[in-house]
């Protein structure tokens, strides 16, 4: 993964920092609106922190994505998976009779 085009584990860490940053700034700025609900600032200044979870959040989702897929791609998980079936599906053609003859 040396030569990855990936986020680095501090770059998803940084990623997740901000977003739970981001959060509590928008938390504390509804706490304050419901306080003074005239003020017009405190709005706007909500509106632009809910856009902002909302990129961070997409931003951390699609990079903890891609990182998945290049860990299962890497461990061969998604090819491993898709050749063999489960112990329930296995189980359940053994007791129709299809499964390996007994000795």
């Amino acid at each position: 993964m040396a030569n990855d085009n990936a986020l680095p584990r501090d770059e998803l860490l940084a990623l997740a920092t901000l977003l739970k940053e981001a959060l509590c700034i928008q938390a504390d700025l509804i706490g304050r609106l419901f306080q003074h609900p005239k003020h017009k600032f405190l709005l706007k200044q909500h509106k632009e922190y809910r856009q902002l979870v909302d990129q961070l959040a997409g931003e951390l989702e699609r990079a903890l994505a891609s990182r998945w897929a290049r860990i299962e791609a890497a461990d061969g998980h998604g090819a491993r998976m898709a050749k063999r079936p489960s112990g329930r599906a296995s189980a359940a053609s053994r007791s129709q009779g299809k499964g390996t003859p007994a000795r």
